[in-house]
């Protein structure tokens, strides 16, 4: 799925009913920005219960499109140990254990594979709950446990 598709798909769920489709979607841009570009558009206030339950709705629509197929290949656990910035072990249940004790914030790693970029690492979970919470770069629970690669 496209970034334009993406936020075409947003826009059709009506979160708001505006029907502006003056907003398309670039590849090449981060979810996040396509969020609050989206969140900007259509006026929702950050932190709202609006603005929160989109980014929900978002975020679970990136995490799918980033995870279709990609739990059962090797290649796909070999590219996220790469984009947290290990060698790729030759194997899944390898790149599962060098993962083990990797602390990055979800929302940064599935920006990554627009973006290019690593993610940053923290020395642990309470670092890295400082940041999540600093930045407020929340990602639902439950979606990153049913998510075999994340």
């Amino acid at each position: 799925m496209t970034r334009s598709k993406l936020t075409r798909q947003m826009e059709s769920l009506s979160l708001d009913n505006d029907s502006d489709d003056s907003h398309h979607g670039d590849f090449e841009s981060s979810f996040i920005d396509e969020f609050h570009g989206l969140a900007k558009l259509k006026k929702w206030k950050v932190g709202s219960k609006t603005w929160k339950r989109n980014w929900e709705v978002y975020t679970q629509a990136e995490n799918e499109r980033l995870s279709r197929n990609r739990a059962a290949r090797l290649e796909s656990w070999q590219q996220l140990c790469e984009k947290v910035g290990l060698e790729p072990p030759a194997s899944i249940t390898q790149c599962k254990k060098a993962l083990n004790g990797i602390y990055v914030n979800m929302v940064d790693l599935c920006e990554c594979w627009a973006t290019g970029e690593r993610p940053k690492k923290f020395k642990n979970a309470k670092q890295l709950a400082s940041y999540t919470k600093s930045e407020g770069k929340f990602f639902n629970h439950n979606l990153a446990k049913e998510n075999k690669a994340l």
